[in-house]
């Protein structure tokens, strides 16, 4: 008797620890499936602060390009428009190393050098920055 009593124990033994790992496999399995959920989660959670970000800006530029802001600028930028009450400023360039006509006129061959100069552009100038054109304009060029 003694025998069949242990050996019933034995079996009940091993059934119950092939019950608790079966528990144990189960309880692992859905600890990984539930970190997984929770990786996939932050990830769309990110996503959706990109999103969100994205769409708040477009929604910005999108109040800027309805604005008169930016069609008054567009309008001057692309199709050179002005307003009825503004003064336009053309600047017009000369040549900077053309002397003065009265410090000219007193040599014969320098009326027509100065007569050469002005016929003809100066490649330098040409060439130069455009605010380096300006400053030559107004006479504080360098």
């Amino acid at each position: 008797m003694q025998r069949g009593r242990s050996l019933g124990a034995q079996a009940l033994m091993i059934a119950l620890v092939l019950i608790g790992l079966g528990f144990g496999y189960s309880f692992a399995r859905e600890v990984v499936q539930a970190q997984r959920l929770a990786n996939q989660g932050e990830v769309s959670r990110q996503a959706n602060e990109a999103l969100a970000a994205g769409n708040r800006k477009l929604a910005r530029d999108l109040q800027y390009y309805q604005s008169d802001a930016y069609a008054e600028m567009r309008a001057r930028t692309d199709l050179n428009m002005r307003l009825p009450n503004e003064q336009i400023v053309l600047p017009v360039l000369t040549d900077t190393l053309t002397p003065p006509a009265a410090s000219v006129a007193g040599s014969p061959t320098g009326a027509s050098q100065a007569a050469d100069q002005a016929t003809t552009r100066n490649p330098t100038m040409l060439a130069a920055r455009p605010w380096d054109r300006w400053l030559a304009l107004f006479g504080t060029g360098r």
